[in-house]
């Protein structure tokens, strides 16, 4: 999901690669390196290749794109490379012809493709400065395993939970997130996000309160292990992770620390409302119409939540159904069933009030958003989580980063301030 993709921007943070290599020899180690084009500025790509005792791997590294993925299905030959994985949006692929130290190709999905030139960087990669260690982790009624990224040869070290954004579901979704963290000296794990949505697919129907439940079990799974400090595990969460940050640390009650990058403060009515009411106006449509949608809106909670008015808001829909705007938002043409309002997120947490929970914390918060985030409405969310943290006696440090979007981007900047933040108050409270 890079740049040049314009679509979806909860998710434009995210490319999902795998890739496994036919690397050069055994025992042998390289990295190569090139820049992505035509995004402005252009993306910077690293593709590193191991084999060792037999065993070929490597990893795709795209920082700006938040991308850290082990690689599988990669061709790397004398004169031709390529791969392709999968992502939520469909298959990228890389097809490149080599001439020694230079592969020469395109990189893109479908049609969608843009030139990157790889050269082999002339020291092989360095061994990360931390293991992969997998963990179980066992809450309520689910069992499942955890990726813990520890940094080599410390002790009793801080720990951070990884939350998933409303992207890609697994382990590799958040390795980048983990990177970060171990290079630190912060252990983090991470997990594979739950699938309880069957038809409608793991990105609408999982409630962020079972989300919360996982996180909350990741944490004393954490706090169990004799090499982690039980007195110095948080959680970072972005996009929906920061929404659910709060959630998950109000329910452990001892969190060493939470961090929000670009999570939402308000309720799932509110956001949606925020959410179609921009999408229309960057489409160009006016406040009547912006207005009409609201209403519209409205009235569909409001049966939501009553059962009442259901001739009345099922005519009002068909009233809309050829207005120009209706498909650039998500409010349809019908009234929700029974069992999509019990199965989608969008009804299961409409009312869902994130501030009691960042009430409850006692804790160093930090709240990172982007001024120019297309998302969330940053300045409310911003204020709640202040006003919500001083109630409870825990105020926030708040930063709005200018020219920055839902991604946090350009750069990677703000999340590198944001694991600093977390680093110092770490050291501070051993």
């Amino acid at each position: 999901m890079l740049r040049w993709r314009a679509s979806s921007a909860l998710l434009a943070l995210l490319l999902s690669a795998a890739c496994s290599a036919q690397a050069p020899g055994a025992d042998s180690a390289s990295a190569w390196h090139g820049t992505l084009e035509p995004p402005a500025p252009p993306l910077a790509v690293t593709v590193e290749l191991r084999a060792r005792d037999g065993v070929e791997g490597g990893m795709i590294h795209v920082p700006e794109d938040r991308v850290l993925r082990p690689l599988a299905d990669l061709q790397f030959g004398p004169e031709r490379v390529a791969f392709a994985f999968p992502t939520v949006d469909g298959e990228v692929s890389y097809e490149g012809r080599r001439a020694g130290d230079v592969v020469t190709g395109t990189f893109g999905r479908g049609d969608r493709r843009a030139p990157l030139v790889l050269r082999r960087l002339p020291a092989p990669p360095e061994e990360p400065p931390y293991q992969e260690l997998v963990v179980p982790v066992a809450g309520g009624t689910r069992v499942f395993t955890a990726s813990l990224f520890r940094p080599r040869g410390s002790d009793r070290t801080p720990a951070v939970v990884l939350l998933h954004g409303t992207g890609g579901p697994t382990v590799d979704d958040l390795r980048f997130f983990a990177d970060l963290f171990a290079r630190r000296g912060i252990a983090a794990l991470a997990y594979d996000k739950r699938d309880t949505c069957g038809e409608y697919g793991w990105r609408s129907c999982i409630d962020l309160r079972d989300l919360a439940a996982d996180g909350a079990a990741a944490w004393s799974a954490l706090r169990a292990r004799a090499d982690i400090d039980p007195a110095r595990i948080g959680f970072f969460g972005f996009s929906e992770g920061g929404w659910v940050a709060p959630l998950a640390a109000a329910e452990v009650g001892q969190a060493a620390f939470v961090v929000n990058a670009s999570g939402s403060c308000v309720s799932y009515a509110e956001l949606n409302r925020h959410i179609n009411a921009e999408r229309l106006r960057r489409d160009g449509f006016g406040e009547e119409d912006v207005a009409e949608l609201l209403a519209a809106l409205d009235r569909v909670d409001r049966y939501v939540r009553t059962g009442e008015g259901a001739a009345e808001t099922e005519a009002l829909l068909a009233s809309l159904s050829a207005r120009p705007w209706l498909t650039a938002t998500n409010l349809g043409s019908r009234l929700p069933t029974q069992e999509e309002i019990a199965s989608l997120l969008r009804w299961r947490c409409l009312d869902l009030d994130p501030s009691p929970s960042w009430e409850a914390l006692r804790c160093p918060v930090l709240a990172v958003f982007g001024a120019q985030d297309e998302m969330i409405p940053v300045a409310e969310s911003a204020g709640r989580i202040e006003a919500a943290t001083a109630r409870g006696g825990s105020a926030a440090v708040v930063r709005i980063v200018p020219g920055a979007n839902h991604a946090l981007q350009p750069g990677t900047a703000a999340l590198d301030e944001a694991v600093e933040w977390v680093a110092q108050r770490m050291a501070t409270a051993r």
